[in-house]
Order: C-alpha cells, then structure tokens, then sequence
C-alpha cells in the first residue's frame, strides 16, 4: 500500500493506512482438506439419526439429487437439515464431503469432483445489498457448474432466511430452486423424538460420555423427555452437553430446561466464562462475517485495547480458546459459531451486559477500519467493506439499547462521506435498530433530520436516509413513502436518483403507494435518474406486472415529452412484459415524436447494467414485424451516431450481414445517408475556404 497517498488525507487516513495492515482481509488460499467432513462425524451419524416422516421426505430429498444433483433443505434452527445433507451423502457413497459456510468458496471448488458440497446456512451473514444480491446470482451459476462436474451440491438454509433471499433476488426463477424440500416440527413426531433420544444414549454410553447413573437418571422418563423436546437439536444437547455436567437425578429437569431453551443456555454459557474468553467471544460476535485470519488479527486487536479497562484479559492462542467454546463454536473448518442465530444472541447479551467495552472500541478501533477517509480509492473501499458491514450490524444491536454519543457519532460519519458504499454503513445501522418496533418512530425521526439537512455536504446524508428508509421500509412500507416522496423532489440529482433503488426494493414487500413517486421520478432528464427509473419499473414489475404496466402505459399516452421518453425507454429495458404490449406502446409513442427513438435507444444501450443483447433483439423484432418504418429506423441510427459513433457502427455491421432484408436495407441506407451528411460537410468547409480566399487583402 502506497501510504503516501493517504499522509496528504490527515491523521484518520494515516491511521486507515496503519490499521490496513492488520485488519483488511486477505484472500486465504482455500483448502479444501481442512472442510472434509471426518470418518468420525459420519459414523457417529449412522448411529444416531432418525430420518425424518413421512418417508416421502427422504425419498423426495434422494430424487432431487438423483436427478439435478442438488437440493436445497429449508426449516428452522436445530431441525436436523445438516444431517438428513450427510445422511443423504452417506446413502449415495461419495467420495468425500466438502462442508463450506460462504459462498465465495465456490469459486475455489473448480477442481472438486465425484463428491457431495454442502454449503450450510450461507445467507445469514448477508445484508441483501446490491453486491450481495449480485453474489448470490453470480455464485448460484459456479453451482450449476459443480453439478455439472458430477458433484452432488446441497444448501441448507432457515426458511425465513430464505424466504427473505427469495424476496430480494431472482433466485426462484433457476430451476435448480425448485429441487427443495421443507423440514418443520411435523417431520419429528414423538415417537421419532423418542428413538432418536434412546440412540443418542446408547452412542453417548458406549462412548463413555456419561456415566451409568446419568444414562438411569434419564431413562426412567425417556417418553416425557422426548415430549418436551421439540427438535432434534435438543435431544443431541440434552444428552452430549447437559447430561455429563449434571450430578444429581434432581438436577436433571434443569438441565432438559437449557436444552430446549437455547437463548437461556448460551446466556448461562457466556456469563460463566472467563474474561479471555469472553473477549474472544465478543470479537466473533462483531466479526463472524470475516475470514478466520482477520477474525484472529481483531481478536488480538481487541484484547489489547481492552486490557486497558481490564487487564485480567490476556491473549491466548486463538486455536486453544477455539477448542475450549465448543459446541457454541466450531472445532473444524471455518472459525463461526455452530448455529448462526448463536452470534445475535450473544450480540443482545453483550450490548446490555459489556456495553462499555464496545463504547470504548468505537473511537480507538472501530472508526479506523470501517471509516476509510473521503478520499479513499475503491479498492480500499472495497476491501474495507466486510469489516463496515459487521461494525455497523453490532452498532445497530447496541443501539437498540440507547444512543450514545460514540455510536451516533460513527453513524453521522459514515452518513456523510461522499462515496455511497461507505454512508450506506449508516443505513445499515439505523436498520438493525429500527427492527426494535419502539425504536422505529426515533430513527425515522433523525433520518428527517438528514432529509432536511441542505448544508453544504447536506446531500451525501439526504442520500444515506434514502439507503436507510428502504431498509426501515421492507419491514413497515408505508411508515417511509412520504419521506421518499420528500427525496423524490430533491433538487440534487445525487440524491433523487437513489430513490427509485429504494421504491425497488420497498416494492418486494408492497407496491402501494410507490407509483405516483416513480412517476415523480420518471420526469427527470438526468440519464442516471432514467436509467434506475427504468431498472426499478423491471424490478417492480416482477411482482406487480400489471400495475406496473398500467403506470408506464399511463406516461406513454400523457401529454408530457419526459414521461414519453420514460416510457419508451422502460420498454426497450424491461423484460417483465410481453412483447406485444412493449411494442404497442413503442410504436403508439414513436408515431408521436419520431425523433424520440434514436436519443431512447442509445440511452438504453450505454444503460450501466443493462442487457444491451435484449434492447438490441427486440428493436430488431420491431422492424422486422414492420412495427416500426425503415425510415424512422434508419434517421434514429444517424441520430445516435452522432453522439455513439462506435456503438451504432457495430449495429450497423451487423445488420449488413444479417439474413432478414430489411435490416440489410436499413444498414445500406445508413450508409447513403452517412456519405452524404460527411459530403456536404465537405462541400461546407471548402465554401466557406473559398469564401475567405476571396476577401480584399
């Protein structure tokens, strides 16, 4: 890193440069031995499990993978989808089982074959941002490309994650979705709660994990115990980590107590350990969504900040502390907790019990790493941006419990940088503690304060609230249309440009109340407010076809040029409706303004993100329909060449040679028309040479 550039930034960009060396993660070389599922794991597996009813789960599971070599396992915490995935594997003998938890892992399995991958609960750490919505996508096709290489792939997930997935991507329009099955309390019934307890005691007794006393302690109320414990999780908790620390028969509903309690257990876990310890637990808490490298590289961080405040608290290697908080932490693969709903858990307990300790981080460590300066390039962003991420998550806890003034402040830092991927920090923030409904009205409040703000540097945070409302807004819509509405008419083209992404995002959840804003929007004439116009109409019209259809048919027939221009434009980039209604439309508004269609085509072809194959495949299907005259055609490829030489001349080469006569005459008239415009503005320049010739010396 060239630290030069950032001494010139001030005494934050220095200690940005500093901390870099630390704390920014490092791409690990992935290795794939160290996520094999062991021997050891699988045997005691075949021991223990009991599949789930009716037997047509099992036999839909197998099917799946038989025939699309994937599957996808839905349900809640503790109900058994790991292990029905390595049940499922040891039933079709692969050769090994890779078990990963992120999915940029994938890209490192490239040469893995013959073998089963599972990817469990990989969507828990994701904030559905637009990068993660696109990694999900991008990540989703190397899985595709793993089956492909006979690879058996199975991902588990809880299924109001998922179903939060399925809301803010297009992951269930990839058949491979549809090879999923759902496990819920119904699968486990209490007789097959019961067999699995009893197996569960005879693997625990063989292997000496508790003793004869505890095995007749429990046994004498095998059908009671099994009613009160809902999931499989529980039974393996009661029996491998309650039983052996019990020591009396009495105490033995305490423990069948905190193993069906899980919030209750991790609570009585975490108070009782040591403070290295807890130091340890704190920092995989904030960070679990980093690499185990920088996981260690922030524990180190963290302990050294705060014995300080405690110096009871020593740094032990990471390896050693790991091994000690099992089962709440996993002893192999990557560095994480055993449950993901482990790390919010613990986040809760810690905001009200060492909230201080976090207080006291915020200005010494955590500004420095997820507050890169001003002026920071977009690799440092970058690459800072999973450490912001997982700041900001743990400031949103804690400040469900109060704002302090340490937390308010990192929130309007980041509210007010200039670089959208940082200021969204904020809205993460505001977010998480707005899922506090009492807490919901004080957020608002202070994001109208931004909303309000027409300081200068006033627009980066007006643009922050926007980032922040359509999160606030997926989980109560109607609470944040008027403070959109409110940004809607912004003057700053910054700022009202991001509110067709917010009114997007919002409309996964409801499309009530979000038309007359985007129609408010569609009235701009800055391209990037049109194009995000155009993008949030394809987004929206995925669950709201026909209100959507409605709305841009709305702009096509009023009397106003900038709607015409909008929805001429929609129409070339959405995919959502059908042909016959997107040509309609064009040609109706075309036949109005002829001149209109060279600006709206070009504008859709340099569209960021767009499908330029899709604008392209249907202006072609219009003129060979005859939808649209070669005449009009032909003027509006002249008038987008004047501002697009290089993007129209390949369109035009490629209609001299396409098969259908008619592009083949469009292409050649453009060339006529194209010699003569530069003949006559040859002609042009030598009359005015000659005019000049002439005049009296």
């Amino acid at each position: 890193m060239n630290e030069g550039i950032y001494q010139q930034a001030g005494d934050g960009a220095i200690q940005i440069a500093r901390a870099r060396d630390v704390i920014i993660e490092k791409q690990r070389r992935f290795v794939v031995e160290e996520h094999l599922v062991t021997q050891w794991e699988i045997e005691r597996l075949g021991r223990v499990y009991v599949r789930p009813q009716p037997d047509e789960i099992w036999n839909a599971a197998l099917k799946h993978l038989e025939e699309n070599r994937f599957l996808l396992i839905t349900g809640p915490m503790g109900i058994g989808k790991r292990s029905l995935a390595l049940s499922l594997a040891q039933h079709l003998n692969v050769s090994q089982i890779v078990r990963i938890s992120r999915l940029n892992y994938l890209e490192d399995l490239g040469k893995v074959e013959d073998s089963m991958i599972l990817v469990g609960d990989p969507f828990g750490l994701l904030e559905f941002d637009e990068s993660d919505v696109r990694e999900i996508e991008a990540h989703f096709d190397l899985v595709e490309k793993l089956c492909a290489e006979n690879n058996y792939v199975v991902v588990t997930s809880d299924l109001e994650i998922f179903n939060e997935v399925c809301r803010q991507t297009r992951l269930l329009e990839r058949p491979l979705v549809r090879c999923r099955i759902e496990l819920g309390g119904t699968n486990y019934h209490e007789n097959e709660r019961l067999r699995m307890l009893e197996k569960h005691i005879d693997y625990a007794l063989s292997e000496r994990r508790i003793s004869d006393k505890q095995e007749q302690w429990i046994s004498q109320s095998l059908r009671k115990i099994a009613r009160e414990l809902e999931v499989p999780l529980h039974i393996w908790r009661l029996v491998e980590v309650e039983l052996p620390q019990i020591e009396g028969e009495r105490q033995l509903s305490g423990a069948i107590a905190r193993a069906s309690d899980i919030q209750r257990a991790i609570r009585e876990w975490f108070l009782h350990l040591d403070n290295s310890q807890q130091c340890f637990v704190f920092t995989l808490a904030i960070f679990n969504r980093l690499q185990q490298q920088s996981i260690q590289r922030m524990y180190k961080e963290v302990a050294l900040r705060l014995r300080e405040l405690d110096p009871t608290i020593s740094v032990r290697p990471p390896g050693v502390l790991r091994t000690n908080l099992v089962p709440y932490v996993t002893d192999q693969g990557d560095l994480e907790f055993s449950q993901p709903q482990y790390r919010e858990y613990l986040l809760k307990i810690i905001a009200q019990r060492y909230r201080m300790y976090f207080l006291e981080l915020v200005p010494t460590l955590f500004r420095g790493i997820a507050l890169p300066p001003d002026d920071a390039p977009n690799w440092l962003i970058d690459q800072t941006r999973a450490m912001r991420i997982a700041v900001a998550l743990a400031t949103g806890v804690f400040a469900q419990y109060g704002f302090d003034d340490e937390l308010l402040a990192l929130i309007e830092d980041w509210a007010s940088h200039p670089k959208g991927r940082v200021s969204s920090a904020a809205g993460i923030a505001f977010s998480k503690v707005a899922e506090d409904k009492t807490r919901r009205g004080e957020v608002l409040a202070r994001l109208r304060n931004w909303i309000h703000d027409f300081s200068e540097g006033g627009r980066y945070k007006r643009w922050a609230a926007s980032a922040a409302l359509w999160r606030i807004g997926q989980l109560e819509p109607y609470c944040v249309l008027e403070d959109l509405e409110f940004l809607a008419n912004d003057p700053d083209d910054y700022v009202h440009s991001s509110v067709p992404y917010a009114l997007k995002r919002i409309s996964r959840t409801s499309a009530k109340g979000i038309m007359p804003i985007l129609t408010r929007l569609a009235r701009y004439q800055d391209e990037r407010t049109r194009q995000e116009v155009a993008n949030a109409a394809d987004e929206i019209g995925r669950d709201h076809r026909q209100m959507m259809l409605r709305t841009v048919k709305e702009w096509g027939y009023s009397n106003d040029p900038d709607l015409h221009y909008m929805a001429v434009l929609t129409m070339l980039m959405v995919s959502r409706f059908t042909f016959e209604d997107r040509v309609t439309l064009v040609r109706d508004v075309i036949g109005q303004d002829s001149q209109l269609l060279g600006e709206v085509w070009l504008a859709a072809l340099q569209a960021e993100g767009g499908d330029v194959d899709r604008v392209h495949r249907f202006v072609e299907q219009m003129v060979i329909g005859e939808h649209l005259s070669k005449g009009v055609v032909t003027f509006a490829l002249c008038d987008a060449y004047k501002r697009a030489p290089d993007i129209m001349q390949s369109i035009v080469e490629l209609w001299k040679r396409s098969d259908e006569d008619c592009l083949r005459r469009i292409a050649f008239r453009f060339r006529i028309l194209a010699a003569c415009d530069a003949c006559r503005r040859v002609i042009q320049v030598l009359w005015v040479l000659y005019r000049w010739l002439q005049r009296p010396s």
